[in-house]
């Protein structure tokens, strides 16, 4: 008869090409997905820095005086722009039109929505010391002063869009 066939090595699967937005922020994984757009952990490939994208699609959320989810992008890269002062919201990085859809890319802040560090704080069954929820409070409130007398007032203020880094800092996105 015949000898066995060698052993066919096991095929790996082939890499999804890379996403590039602006020939710059090389996509590395999402972090959501909505209607609106996505959000993405990128690299950006001028700097090493990671960052993050989010995507403002076309025709969504249209309204009769011809905006759309895309102009709120906008709003929102021109409100970073003027809070990069006070260094309490993420610094962007680029406003990119691209397909129709455009892009804000924002550095990336390490730590952790209020939110998950108040679900921390309660893991153990107990909620969170009362000089720590105080504290937080006391300096939250300062934050949102700082804004205030910026100029800018926050109509989007939810545990999700306020960020707790390592060192107990708060910062808005």
């Amino acid at each position: 008869w015949t000898a066995a066939p060698p052993q066919a090595s096991a095929a790996r699967p082939a890499r999804p090409p890379s996403v590039v937005i602006g020939d710059r922020f090389v996509v590395r994984r999402a972090l959501r997905h909505s209607t609106k757009g996505g959000v993405f952990r990128a690299t950006d490939r001028l700097t090493g820095a990671e960052v993050v994208v989010k995507q403002g699609r076309a025709h969504i959320d249209a309204t009769p005086l011809g905006t759309d989810v895309r102009d709120l992008l906008r709003n929102e890269g021109e409100m970073l722009d003027l809070l990069a002062p006070l260094g309490l919201a993420p610094r962007k990085v680029a406003f990119l039109p691209e397909d129709g859809h455009v892009f804000l890319v924002e550095e990336f802040l390490e730590g952790v929505p209020l939110r998950l560090w108040n679900l921390r704080a309660r893991s153990g069954g107990a909620a969170p010391p009362w000089e720590a929820v105080l504290d937080l409070a006391r300096r939250l409130t300062d934050v949102l002063a700082r804004v205030h007398a910026h100029g800018v007032v926050l109509r989007d203020l939810t545990p999700d869009n306020v960020f707790v880094a390592p060192d107990g800092g708060l910062r808005l996105v």
